[in-house]
């Protein structure tokens, strides 16, 4: 069913459930994150990521994205200026913000080539990496630190929305990672040259896809 509203009050559920998604504590306990920003939705949308429904500003009405959102079936919300800012906790307008399910985390089976996350602390370089991992065919992320958000605006944003499409597995530590990559006989292929002693990122193979078949950006 195609929703056409407007929420004109800040107490309205969705409202609040959208403004607790500015959140990490917010996203891991509803499994949603927020979309902000047309380029953002189409990836989404592009990553066949499920997006509940859209907030728009009510000026953007008549707009051709809109039209295309609705025939879609995505419910669609008309907010004000003041209602939009507080769903995104900005002091400046953003004039669509989707709520999306978090994508479904890796399971038992992984691609034959994995990126491996350590300690990496810095959102922006954090997505950098993850983009680059994109571009070069690598959709599966392991993680060594069990409550890493990939949907902070800073990842989201220097990720180029590649976080959209990529999968993760959480791990409690390095250790833990690396037994469940040698139990599954992934082998080092590389490690990031900004990174030291395999912290930060390193990129494991399986010896059936052969480390020298092809040429890792990280090198």
């Amino acid at each position: 069913m195609i929703y056409f509203e407007d929420i004109t009050t800040i107490k309205d559920p969705r409202i609040v459930e959208a403004r607790t998604l500015t959140s990490a504590v917010g996203r891991a306990r509803l499994k949603k994150c927020l979309i902000e920003g047309i380029e953002n939705i189409e990836r989404a949308l592009a990553a066949d990521m499920h997006l509940e429904h859209i907030f728009y500003h009510l000026a953007a009405r008549d707009d051709r994205f809109l039209t295309q959102l609705m025939r879609q079936g995505i419910a669609c919300y008309g907010l004000s200026d003041g209602i939009l800012k507080k769903v995104t906790h900005t002091n400046y307008l953003v004039p669509y913000v989707g709520v999306a399910a978090l994508p479904e985390e890796i399971g038992t089976t992984m691609d034959s080539t994995v990126m491996v996350i350590d300690n990496t602390q810095n959102h922006a370089t954090l997505g950098k990496l993850i983009r680059e991992a994109r571009i070069s065919g690598l959709r599966d992320l392991i993680s060594t630190d069990h409550e890493i958000d990939l949907f902070f605006r800073n990842i989201v944003t220097s990720s180029a929305g590649a976080v959209f499409g990529s999968r993760l597995k959480r791990c409690y530590s390095a250790r833990e990672a690396l037994d469940l990559l040698q139990r599954q006989g992934y082998q080092l292929m590389t490690t990031h040259p900004l990174t030291r002693d395999f912290a930060g990122l390193a990129v494991f193979q399986t010896e059936t896809k052969g480390v020298g078949s092809q040429k890792s950006p990280f090198i």
